[in-house]
């Protein structure tokens, strides 16, 4: 059995006391004040700071902390409570090291002296640990940046050579007599490049709301129910148009920026297309008192129970079966769809379950 050095220096030897001090893993120690002596230490204890023995003084044990040490035992003699410090450093042992210290008043002695049992804990792994993580965290706020950094660089610098093309292919249209098949592939060329610009928009959306710079919007009285009629007549001409079913319920006006709302549509409907297999998608808009409700169903197998919560995060694509963006997206759009929602004082949540398929839920207030 390890020993209890210095038991008898404060009024009696008990074996029990002995070996229950020389066994528990906490470092312990009985220190004399004003003296600061130590009376009694144990084998723990002096694992930590190999100079307490009995009858040296507390600072040759702790060289460098052992100002913390005093202000701890002048509070705990002053309130007559326990006092505690945590993560103190000090370089008692090999190299530095941090211990958690405590002090508890025992009482005095015939003599007008006091005792305390000294308490201590070493919390260098827990420390290392937590600069490591706060290091680590530093380091991903950094790369998250730079990103974001370069989204914009890229998307705003992206803009001018789409619209070059956007214009080139509209003055070819107008100008017509397009030979063979030249115009099935001046089509595609502008439908890539609208895909593009909508990428590069997505982009600059995602950098501005990383930044806490949030969406811009214009705000407009519009009708939810007309747009959407209008928005399902473009999605016809790129899709099945019997796919798709629209049921309104109720008024469908509220004030908001019309621009963000085809935005929100478009995102909502090319996932439902990608991953309805093929299948019906239904869109349903209710006007309830003080708000417009908005939801895009379809029936494709359910979003995987552990991509659910991440759905609306950036650069998020959805395996198979389970939830995505549209085709040829970045992995930006329900992101941007949250985004849209939430700077219009809104919500969306999506609910999928097996046999009943996916829908999103988007709440829009009236004002």
């Amino acid at each position: 059995m390890r020993e209890v050095v210095g038991v008898g220096a404060i009024g009696g030897g008990h074996d029990l006391l002995r070996a229950i001090l020389a066994e528990v893993p906490v470092g312990v120690a009985v220190v004399r004040a004003p003296e600061l002596v130590f009376q009694l230490v144990n084998p723990a204890y002096q694992g930590v700071a190999p100079g307490a023995t009995p009858g040296q003084g507390l600072a040759a044990a702790w060289p460098g902390c052992a100002d913390q040490h005093r202000a701890l035992i002048a509070r705990a003699l002053e309130t007559g409570e326990p006092t505690r410090a945590e993560d103190v450093a000090s370089e008692a042992g090999a190299g530095e090291r941090f211990y958690t210290l405590g002090y508890h008043p025992l009482g005095g002695d015939a003599r007008g002296g006091a005792f305390l049992l000294g308490t201590v804990t070493d919390t260098t792994a827990h420390v290392e640990a937590r600069r490591r993580a706060e290091a680590a965290e530093a380091r991903a706020w950094e790369v998250a940046h730079r990103e974001e950094q370069l989204m914009a660089i890229v998307g705003h610098d992206l803009r001018t050579p789409l619209s070059a093309i956007t214009l080139a292919t509209e003055l070819m249209f107008r100008r017509g007599a397009l030979a063979g098949s030249d115009g099935v592939t001046l089509k595609r060329i502008a439908s890539s490049a609208s895909r593009m610009s909508a990428i590069v928009r997505d982009l600059l959306d995602v950098a501005r709301a990383r930044e806490g710079m949030g969406l811009r919007v214009e705000k407009v009285p519009v009708d939810l129910a007309d747009l959407t009629r209008r928005m399902l007549q473009e999605f016809g001409a790129v899709a099945d148009a019997e796919r798709v079913s629209l049921a309104v319920e109720g008024d469908a006006a509220l004030c908001a920026d019309p621009s963000r709302l085809e935005q929100v549509l478009a995102n909502l409907l090319g996932n439902a297309s990608q991953h309805g297999a093929d299948g019906p998608i239904a869109v349903c808009i209710t006007g309830r008192e003080a708000e417009v409700a908005l939801s895009v169903h379809n029936h494709g197998a359910p979003i995987p129970s552990s991509v659910l919560p991440h759905v609306f995060e950036p650069f998020r694509r959805g395996a198979a079966g389970g939830t995505g963006e549209s085709g040829g997206s970045v992995g930006l759009g329900l992101f941007i769809v949250r985004e849209i929602v939430r700077v219009h004082g809104g919500t969306v949540e999506v609910t999928s379950e097996p046999h009943r398929g996916t829908t999103f839920t988007v709440r829009l207030p009236r004002g």
